[in-house]
């Protein structure tokens, strides 16, 4: 059997663009400096007198300190430990220019979105400013998503790819009946509806991928009253290392009957005891596989037309540099009713 070694395989496919989250809101509070590996660097997220969330490159223009190591923030300005240079939001000097012979020096700045209770950057390999984003959420009457983090050995592709892998729900998580509907293509974004038996409960979910660093799946159970939102985002950090994040919301039919202060009160530890009953087991038999993998030759979509290679296909168009595979039988899109 073959075991690779980490330290000697090769990334096998290059950093993709789109939206990654690279902590949870709850971790960067207000005047806070926090240091993230991202894509094979460091990026400084802080959060303004405010509340604005900001990202910016780790090293000063100046002389290079580094803002993550004695940085800190000042109102809306984040400065730097070695001469105590500041910059904006618009990562401008704020006192005065910052040159480098006749060359003005700014501290290079990310697009930032808090989303859902996590902090993510826009990368694009050309520099290029947003081109879409992350979808709206009515999360009225949910509860407040509840999550961890996870840093594991491998490429982040295996998150938003493994709710259209269906042959493993059945193997490793032991679900059944899994009726798939199309896989329905918007662009940067792939849905598919799924409806399935958890211990003899029909389950109906709506696995929603929006570009490779963020999954926002709904999941209904009518027969408890239970629709829970699960997120996960990915972010590639090493060409071979990645983080996880994840998240559930959910909301009670017979719950909207009680006080407000008694919903949040149950809600805050119901959903505790739902993630950790109920996501993260089922997260940690993925996470054995995902970190154990061989991953030579990995990401090459597959022939055929159902949900995996479909959606193999359609991530390609992340990965700057790489050849998309030639246009096969199309599966429904945004204006067309998938299959039922």
């Amino acid at each position: 059997m073959h075991a690779a070694s980490p330290v000697d395989e090769a990334a096998p496919l290059p950093y993709p663009d789109g939206w990654f989250a690279l902590c949870f809101s709850r971790e960067l509070k207000r005047g806070a400096v926090l240091t993230t590996p991202f894509m094979g660097r460091d990026v400084v997220l802080y959060r303004t007198a405010s509340g604005v969330a900001c990202a910016v490159d780790a090293y000063c223009p100046h002389q290079g300190a580094h803002l993550g190591h004695g940085g800190t923030v000042d109102g809306e300005q984040i400065v730097c430990p070695f001469h105590h240079y500041a910059y904006g939001p618009d990562g401008r000097r704020t006192t005065a220019r910052c040159m480098k012979g006749s060359q003005e020096l700014v501290l290079r700045t990310w697009h930032v979105r808090e989303w859902n209770g996590f902090v993510f950057v826009w990368q694009n390999a050309d520099g290029l400013a947003p081109t879409w984003e992350l979808p709206e959420v009515d999360m009225t009457g949910f509860s407040a998503p509840v999550g961890r983090a996870f840093t594991l050995r491998g490429v982040m592709q295996n998150l938003p790819e493994n709710g259209y892998d269906l042959e493993h729900f059945g193997a490793l998580h032991r679900w059944k009946d899994m009726k798939p509907h199309a896989p329905v293509i918007d662009g940067p974004r792939i849905s598919m509806q799924v409806d399935m038996a958890w211990k003899n409960i029909r389950w109906s979910t709506l696995i929603g991928v929006h570009g490779l660093g963020c999954v926002s799946s709904d999941h209904e159970m009518k027969a408890i009253g239970l629709e829970a939102k699960i997120f996960a985002c990915g972010v590639q950090i090493a060409p071979l290392r990645w983080t996880f994040r994840d998240g559930i919301a959910f909301r009670f039919s017979w719950l909207a009957r009680w006080p407000g202060p008694l919903q949040r009160l149950v809600y805050a530890v119901l959903g505790r005891v739902l993630h950790r009953l109920w996501l993260v087991p089922v997260f940690k038999e993925d996470i054995m596989v995902w970190n154990n993998r061989d991953y030579t030759g990995y990401g090459t979509p597959g022939a055929g037309d159902g949900p995996y290679p479909v959606f193999q296909r359609w991530a390609r168009q992340f990965y700057p540099g790489v050849e998309r595979p030639a246009a096969r039988r199309p599966v429904a899109h945004a204006d067309t009713v998938a299959e039922k």
